[in-house]
């Protein structure tokens, strides 16, 4: 069975086998016009790394995570896409092959976690579209998705109602919020500020609101709520955005976060962009956050410190050469945290500033370029310098064949840190990619990088992926 294969590496199949798959570019693109009624994709990945950290003793890691991309989409009967009723889900099922039973014991005690195996459902939902029309449009998902509104990204096990109507579309959500703690179904980047919520579920409920007039003014608001019951509230936020544009080329925005639950802003921002002559483009922004996380959260424990920003760039895309800088700073205000603890500076700005050059090779789509890149930060940090140089190009292999596309990236970083005199020094690094579409529906991938300092031995990771492409 597959599920023995994953947990005994002894029985899994051989690597060579274990590349191949299939995988959709995107399956919630529009379906081609074909004879099939449904589509579907899958990609198989696999890693091997070899890397040493603080120990001397080599930790081996390998893993093989075949994901699944499953697309069942509404056709008429000339087998055109209407779009009217489709499903869509991502699966992926991987395990770690090379940490032994002792290690594997070892990271309970800092991750509390020994399962080789992982099931990570990222989305899988059912999307009807109840109602078409011009005046009014009624859509229904249910099952496990993804809200991304004014408040921010979640992930919810429920049903979402969206009503359009002709200058506004409505949302409301109702169901679980996903605790991959919990349900032990799902993957870490839905659990909020990355640490483990307690073991039971927990109810999501929300709505969202955003206007429709065109580019001249968008209006996003939404509000947010996570409970277990009535007493244990752990989220609560309200959001709202503006957007702006009253002439081509210049945009304004606004936005901000309340948080309900510690009765504060967590957020408030703006910014202006302005783009001239085609080629230039300018923007500033600025932002005030009040880092803000779950009630049950441990960070809450910690000292949090807001903070200002304030940054600006400049972009510059003459025909087949693109530049950019940017520049900013970022004012800490440690407040009564700092004051109580016998601090006489209370206040503390990091700055921050870079450079960015590149020359194409060919047309912005070849995605064929050259470039280097250097930045630098001073100030409550301590100071940080980084460079690196890095490049994609095609290598024709015969007339008829694709080619081998390319890929690089050397880079370093100085940190120096009165605060923290022992981790100053010098990190390296380096990368390099091929990639070769074999056929039409047929690519073939290869990474290897390697990391490098004073305070580590080199690291190095491969990762090699075969990916397929078809309707079925």
């Amino acid at each position: 069975m597959l599920s023995d294969r994953l947990l005994n590496p002894l029985t899994r199949p051989p690597a060579r086998s274990a590349l191949i798959g299939v995988m959709a570019t995107s399956i919630l693109a529009p379906a081609c016009a074909c004879a099939a009624d449904f589509f579907v994709g899958a990609e198989t990945r696999l890693t091997a790394d070899r890397w040493r950290g603080t120990r001397q003793a080599p930790i081996e890691r390998l893993d093989f995570r075949p994901r699944l991309r499953l697309g069942v989409f509404d056709l008429e009967d000339d087998g055109a896409a209407t779009d009217r009723y489709r499903f869509v889900s991502d699966l992926e099922i991987g395990a770690d092959f090379g940490r032994t039973d002792a290690e594997r014991d070892a990271s309970k005690q800092v991750l509390g976690d020994t399962r080789r195996a992982r099931f990570d459902l990222y989305y899988a939902y059912f999307e009807g579209h109840l109602v078409q029309s011009p005046a009014l449009g009624v859509t229904v998902l249910a099952g496990r998705h993804l809200l991304y509104d004014a408040v921010g990204l979640d992930a919810v096990d429920g049903v979402t109602l969206r009503i359009r109507l002709p200058f506004a579309q409505l949302e409301g959500t109702g169901g679980l919020a996903v605790r991959s703690g919990w349900s032990n179904v799902g993957p870490d980047i839905y659990s909020p500020d990355g640490t483990i919520l307690p073991d039971v579920p927990a109810y999501l409920v929300g709505a969202a609101a955003e206007t429709d007039l065109g580019d001249l003014v968008v209006f996003r608001g939404a509000w947010r709520r996570q409970f277990e019951d009535s007493a244990h509230v752990s989220r609560e936020e309200i959001g709202g955005g503006l957007e702006v544009t009253p002439l081509r080329g210049l945009s304004f925005s606004a936005g901000t976060r309340y948080d309900a639950v510690f009765e504060r802003i967590s957020n408030v921002e703006a910014g202006a962009g302005f783009s001239f002559l085609e080629v230039w483009r300018t923007e500033v922004a600025w932002r005030r956050e009040h880092p803000s996380f779950s009630a049950d959260s441990i960070w809450n424990s910690f000292s949090i410190e807001p903070y200002h920003d304030l940054s600006a760039r400049l972009r510059f895309d003459p025909s087949l050469w693109r530049f950019s800088a940017d520049g900013g700073v970022r004012r800490f205000d440690g407040g009564e945290a700092h004051a109580a603890a016998g601090s006489i500076e209370t206040t503390r700005n990091a700055y921050d500033a870079g450079l960015r050059g590149e020359r194409l090779l060919g047309e912005p789509a070849d995605d064929m370029a050259i470039g280097a890149e250097g930045r630098a930060g001073l100030g409550y940090g301590g100071r940080r310098i980084y460079g690196d140089v890095f490049g994609r190009m095609p290598i024709a292999l015969k007339p008829g064949v694709a080619p081998l596309r390319l890929g690089g990236r050397l880079g370093a970083v100085n940190f120096e840190d009165e605060q923290q005199a022992e981790l100053n020094g010098i990190s390296g690094w380096a990368v390099a990619t091929v990639g070769w579409r074999a056929a039409e529906s047929v690519h073939l991938e290869l990474l290897a990088e390697g990391h490098a300092s004073r305070f580590t031995p080199f690291r190095g990771r491969l990762l090699a992926q075969v990916t397929l492409e078809e309707w079925l």
